[in-house]
């Protein structure tokens, strides 16, 4: 499957504190934290595992590394 995930289409609303924290947090980096954390929950209940988070690298940063049976899924979360 290759696409995006976008969470109007397929939100499950079932950590609304992370929600609220992502709603209210200050910073750029502090609600980027809340994004990510909010993902990594959503994968878990779908079933993926997940392998790596905020992986740096020369080229950048891979927000998520997931595997899904045997697909290999990188993730950009954009909160």
């Amino acid at each position: 499957m290759f696409g995006s995930w976008n969470s109007s289409k397929d939100h499950t609303p079932s950590e609304p504190a992370l929600e609220h924290a992502m709603a209210s947090a200050g910073s750029t980096r502090a609600r980027g934290g809340a994004g990510e954390e909010i993902a990594r929950k959503y994968l878990k209940r779908h079933g993926f595992k997940i392998l790596a988070t905020n992986y740096s690298m020369r080229g950048g940063e891979l927000d998520i590394v997931a595997q899904e049976k045997k697909t290999l899924v990188f993730i950009e979360v954009k909160a």
